[in-house]
């Protein structure tokens, strides 16, 4: 354990033991086992790192996330990382979905080749439906939108409360 912070600060107790709990965690580890889960409000959302359940501690106007492995993050880095592993799921979506319709695509001619024409006609169609919902999953990808916390600073995109 760290050595205690001074009593001294203008900081209110229970700042000052967030403080301290935080820099155990940042230098050894061991959320969960120090009570992080306690200390902030628990989240229905994940660590994009270890999936762990992520904690949210607000301190004035800073709002931050912490999961119980001990992984932290500032809104912008979390909003960063879930829309970068959406991005990375949809790649993955979509490669499947190439690879089943080549598989198909090769199924149907194969069975085309063996004269099988009502087989070869399936394995044909299924083919093109893959590639169909393959290149819907890429027009997905390329309206995905990277988003971060630096949202806030872009004026012009945030709707005016008057509107």
């Amino acid at each position: 354990m760290l050595p205690p912070l001074s009593a001294g600060s203008p900081l209110p107790a229970a700042e000052l033991d967030l403080l301290q709990i935080e820099l155990t965690i940042a230098k050894q580890g061991g959320g969960f086992e120090l009570g992080i889960i306690d200390k902030g409000k628990l989240t229905p959302f994940t660590c994009p790192d270890c999936h762990g359940a992520l904690t949210q501690l607000i301190e004035g106007q800073l709002i931050r996330y912490r999961c119980h492995t001990g992984h932290a993050y500032t809104v912008s880095a979390l909003l960063s990382e879930v829309t970068e592993s959406v991005e990375s799921m949809l790649y993955q979506s979509m490669r499947g979905l190439e690879e089943a319709s080549m598989l198909l695509q090769n199924l149907g001619q194969h069975f085309a080749d063996a004269e099988q024409p009502d087989v070869a006609a399936l394995f044909l169609r299924k083919a093109a439906e893959s590639g169909q919902q393959a290149r819907l999953v890429h027009r997905s990808i390329l309206q995905q939108e990277a988003l971060s916390g630096d949202l806030q600073f872009q004026k012009k995109k945030l709707p005016h409360p008057a509107d």
